[in-house]
């Protein structure tokens, strides 16, 4: 399978991952926004840093996803942002892995150069046979935007 370099960003989004995180996180500020006004004056404190607590978390869940782009791939998950370049990947596979509690994600994992690890947990989904079908698609699209990066690219290790 190959493919050009996408001319213009491909997101990876899931959308029911991104509204059911996005509406946990509205529950709660909604909550801490009406005991902020009518609770306690000693806990209100405590309530506006959860209010502000929850619209980070809103702010992350609708951010949520993988984009892929002429540099490389960014990885937003509700933690943190992962940015690495073409370059330093060398392979990308489709793995199980612990997820939250006691359930599994099936997700995409980049292996760089250097062997570090970079799970995309953004595009995650539970161990379904839907998901392992999805996430082997999403893994044979992104090796093809990285054959192809890789075939046009002077900066790329040689010979991997």
């Amino acid at each position: 399978m190959t493919a050009a370099p996408p001319t213009g960003p491909i997101r990876l989004r899931s959308l029911w991952q991104r509204v059911v995180l996005a509406l946990c996180g509205a529950v709660l500020l909604l909550i801490s926004v009406e005991m902020l006004v009518r609770g306690p004056w000693g806990a209100r404190v405590l309530y506006l840093v959860t209010g502000t607590a929850a619209a980070w978390w809103i702010w992350r869940a609708v951010r949520l996803g993988v984009t892929l782009d002429g540099s490389g791939v960014v990885s937003r998950g509700m933690e943190r942002t992962h940015r690495t370049p073409w370059c330093r990947i060398a392979s990308v596979s489709a793995q199980t892995l612990p997820g939250p509690g006691l359930g599994t994600v099936t997700t995409l994992v980049l292996t760089r150069y250097d062997g570090e690890p970079v799970a995309l947990r953004g595009i995650g989904g539970y161990a379904s046979d839907r998901d392992a079908g999805r996430m082997r698609e999403l893994q044979d699209r992104m090796e093809a935007v990285r054959t192809a990066h890789r075939a046009g690219c002077d900066t790329c290790p040689a010979g991997v």
